[in-house]
């Protein structure tokens, strides 16, 4: 009966679905539009840099240029929800397939419209009975969402999930604040939203524009009027934060991140929570780090803390100079080329042979400075036999050379035997 009843409708449409494009800065007029077919309607449109994207309810996904030519006709898995774009990226939400009474079975696909292939696809996290009302990139080129409960998730490259980072309901209720949260954009870790006050009409009107109000971002842990959690809180979301700029970290981003965590291990060493310091310090990043870490420790009277953090210094010590060997291996490994002899090649490898990377070779820091023993045994063992060689070293006693004597002779022999054969 729908299918009949979409049918006549479709027959007896009137009105032909047109898109029309108009770009905001050109060197010359670029306007252009065009109608889509009788049987078929626009549904969802989305731009990026070169492009703009158009779904339709037939379940196509039409790329054309800025300038509109038609490049690509895709089709969808499922009926189109909504599509959003930033670059050369396009994310388009569908529907999927049958889900639990009350909730909604969501894809993502994000295609790359230059290089013509799919970065991503999953789900889409939203709420319990609820429906997905907003979708947008944020300024780092991260996708964010918002459902009808009022929950902002956002896709973090680093944890490669969604990521519940604001409740707007729950700061309604928390500061007593009416009406609607219509996000608009995320900057940093700042989500602007405009506020609709007329519950009938839960989205802003375009003219006159709203004026825009800024949230801090606010990740739902649990009991965030303790001080320790809120820290942990704006830890985890600095990371989130972090990580979507670039996904490998500068020296400055892990000693303001390892900054962060110092503040937290003083906070549990002050309360007698050496385990907790401990959980903690495995998360730094950087040898000097750590070292600030010892010294703490030390200063704050914790020799159990202190001397489980000199495992996690010398693991991590040992940790970058096999990487050091290994990229100094690979560079000597490129350098010699295609046109180099079996021999040589042996001869580069044998350091990354020594120095073995793989897990099972070298355990965890957290595994050894979380055991009993004070020092694991292949830590104590290797410091053993330095001490040995460096006793048997200073034991033996020093040479010293007469280098004038030596010279004499030498040239006294050369006077006596001046034509030996």
């Amino acid at each position: 009966m729908k299918k009949k009843e979409e049918g006549e409708r479709r027959k007896g449409r009137t009105i032909q679905s047109t898109i029309f494009y108009q770009p905001t800065s050109s060197w010359a007029p670029a306007d252009w539009s065009l109608q889509l077919e009788a049987n078929e309607e626009a549904v969802a449109v989305a731009i990026g840099s070169t492009w703009a994207a158009v779904a339709t309810d037939s379940q196509y996904l039409r790329i054309f240029s800025y300038s509109g030519v038609q490049r690509h006709v895709l089709s969808l898995e499922g009926p189109v929800v909504c599509m959003t774009g930033t670059g050369d990226n396009l994310a388009v939400v569908y529907h999927r397939g049958l889900a639990m009474p009350g909730d909604q079975n969501l894809g993502l696909m994000v295609y790359n419209v230059e290089k013509h292939g799919k970065v991503h696809t999953g789900a889409v996290a939203i709420s319990p009975r609820s429906e997905l009302v907003w979708l947008s990139y944020s300024d780092t080129s991260m996708l964010v969402s918002k459902d009808s409960k009022g929950v902002v998730r956002c896709l973090s490259k680093h944890l490669g999930e969604w990521a519940p980072i604001l409740d707007l309901a729950a700061y309604k209720r928390e500061f007593q604040k009416d009406g609607t949260y219509w996000p608009v954009s995320m900057v940093e870790d700042k989500l602007m939203v405009a506020i609709c006050k007329r519950r009938s009409r839960p989205f802003p009107s375009t003219n006159p524009l709203p004026l825009l109000n800024d949230m801090d971002l606010k990740i739902p842990f649990v009991n965030m009027s303790n001080d320790s959690v809120s820290k942990e809180e704006q830890l985890a979301r600095h990371t989130l934060i972090i990580h979507a700029r670039a996904p490998m970290l500068s020296l400055k981003q892990k000693q303001q991140l390892d900054k962060e965590v110092i503040l937290l291990m003083k906070t549990a060493a002050q309360q007698d929570k050496t385990v907790r310091a401990l959980d903690l310090a495995t998360g730094l990043r950087t040898v000097k780090s750590l070292n600030i870490a010892v010294t703490m420790a030390q200063h704050m009277k914790k020799p159990h803390l202190a001397e489980r953090l000199n495992i996690l210094l010398q693991h991590k010590t040992r940790e970058n100079a096999q990487k050091r060997a290994s990229l100094r291996a690979q560079h000597a490994e490129q350098e010699l080329g295609e046109g180099t002899s079996e021999n040589s090649k042996q001869n580069v490898q044998v350091v990354p042979q020594v120095l073995d990377m793989s897990p099972s070779s070298t355990p965890s820091a957290k595994s050894l400075a979380m055991k009993d023993t004070p020092n694991p045994p292949s830590v104590s063992k290797l410091a053993g036999r330095r001490r040995l060689q460096q006793r048997k070293s200073d034991a033996q006693p020093k040479k010293k050379r007469n280098k004038s004597s030596s010279f004499d002779s030498n040239l006294g022999a050369k006077k006596t035997n001046p034509f030996a054969m």
